[in-house]
């Protein structure tokens, strides 16, 4: 049974109401948050009036609405306008809309595929295959891994800056499929065949886990590091908790589930620094979340 009998679309007013919701916050309120907590915060940088961000934002929620883009283009690049010039903000309003357009219908995307992970239990990496797909995306195109592979953890789309890749969910037996070709040296390498799904062995996963490289079986190994493994790696951990980081279930995290993933000083740390921020509407940060649902 193909999973495609099973995957529902991602209703768009779900992906709309994700980034309406997402408070628009100056930049040293946003690098005060946690990294969990940055997708629920709409920030431009270099635009210090928080009413420009929020129209910005409205309109980019109109989008999966059915808001035109190219309309909503040319409103965000007006709003722009007094801080930059029209070529600087054409390409500032792409990346805004695309950022959050993305990030909102993963999320959304990301919610249903857990919820029907009892019967659709491995997830496809796809990318959408033109020549502007960065070399890291493009290997990892059709590879197929189980829904709690630790992989997802920061490499679900759109894992960088830019990404424009997707995940869709597969059946056991469309794994197993893979599997059969990989174990009887069927797998080819073009971009057709890996579209239908591809499978690593388990040193090659462990590979890709530990050290975001992909092994394919080629003999030309690609570096697949997420940003936060990047920045690990050759700046500390300090640079990597900067890092762009991304994971659509940290928009569903409980302020009880996120302290859990923090030692007690820092956790302590970042609630009297919420309690002390206050935002544009007089609420304080600490609010914000209480009612945002973290």
């Amino acid at each position: 049974m193909k999973s495609s009998m099973l995957f529902d679309p991602v209703p768009f007013e779900q992906a709309a109401e994700i980034v309406a919701k997402r408070s628009p916050v100056a930049r040293e309120v946003f690098k005060r948050l946690l990294p969990e907590l940055r997708a629920r915060a709409f920030l431009i940088s270099g635009v210090e009036d928080l009413n420009v961000v929020q129209q910005v934002r409205d309109l980019i929620a109109e989008i999966p609405r059915g808001g035109g883009w190219e309309s909503a283009k040319e409103q965000i690049v007006e709003k722009l306008g007094p801080w930059m010039d029209e070529e600087a903000a054409g390409k500032r309003a792409v990346l805004l809309m695309r950022h959050h357009g993305f990030q909102a219908y993963a999320a959304a995307q990301h919610e249903v595929m857990v919820e029907q992970k009892a019967v659709l239990p491995y997830w496809k990496y796809l990318t959408v295959g033109d020549e502007r797909v960065r070399e890291a995306h493009a290997a990892l195109h059709g590879l197929i891994l189980p829904a709690d592979d630790p992989f997802w953890n920061d490499h679900f789309p759109p894992w960088d800056w830019g990404c424009r890749c997707r995940v869709i969910p597969v059946t056991v037996e469309e794994y197993q499929e893979a599997e059969a070709e990989r174990m009887a040296g069927q797998v080819n390498p073009t971009f057709a065949n890996k579209t239908k799904g591809w499978v690593l062995p388990e040193s090659a996963r462990r590979a890709l886990t530990e050290r975001g490289v992909l092994d394919d079986g080629s003999g030309m190994p690609v570096s697949v590091e997420s940003p936060v493994q990047r920045a690990a790696r050759t700046e500390g951990q300090e640079a990597a908790r900067a890092a762009y980081q991304w994971h659509p279930g940290d928009m569903r995290l409980s302020v009880d589930q996120l302290r859990e993933r923090y030692d007690a000083d820092t956790w302590e740390w970042f609630v009297r620094q919420a309690k002390a921020t206050v935002l544009e509407d007089g609420r304080t940060l600490w609010d914000w979340l209480q009612e945002a649902g973290a």
